[in-house]
């Protein structure tokens, strides 16, 4: 990509793909998904250059005929191969995971205490959301635990644990999330 037109092609592409990103749903992929611009005269990728730009995890187009809109090759992320975060569909259902933990946890953090029945409507209510979360397909086979020692439980701190599969996968990602009043 040593042509200064297609550095700039990409560039517009990684903001155009971020815009996306931002309105699409959680449990949707940008793979595949169709773009709303026209093939730019002059930018023509070899094989061999598509093969380079996927191997470094740079979202590029594929077109699907003449006349028809570009779409996306994949999701990527930046980051390696050994990471579980080197799609972005991950990354987006990991962040609606703790978000929903985040909601569910709201009216706990700052509480007087932590311990017997609050630990229990907590637990309650962070399954619920996670079961809501399940039952739309964003996640399976979530489990959650809340630990605090007895002392933390006095002045309502904890730490939220929350194990499970994305969407369609078989890979298992852990949230840990911290209940702390002063955060």
């Amino acid at each position: 990509l040593s042509n200064g037109y297609q550095t700039k092609y990409l560039s517009n592409l990684a903001i155009y793909v971020a815009g996306l990103t931002s309105m699409l749903d959680q449990k949707v992929a940008l793979t595949n998904q169709s773009v709303s611009i026209t093939q730019l005269p002059g930018l023509v990728y070899t094989p061999a250059q598509l093969d380079a730009l996927t191997q470094a995890k740079i979202n590029v187009l594929r077109y699907k005929g003449l006349n028809n809109k570009p779409a996306l090759l994949h999701d990527y992320t930046t980051a390696t191969n050994a990471s579980d975060y080197a799609t972005l569909l991950r990354v987006r259902i990991k962040g609606l995971v703790i978000s929903s933990v985040l909601d569910a946890a709201d009216p706990f953090i700052g509480g007087a205490s932590l311990d017997g029945l609050h630990l229990t409507a907590l637990v309650t209510a962070l399954n619920a959301k996670l079961s809501n979360l399940n039952k739309r397909g964003y996640i399976s086979n979530p489990q959650v635990s809340v630990n605090t020692t007895t002392a933390e439980a006095l002045i309502g701190h904890g730490y939220i644990y929350v194990t499970f599969h994305p969407a369609d996968e078989l890979i298992q990602l852990n949230a840990n999330v911290g209940l702390n009043p002063g955060s």
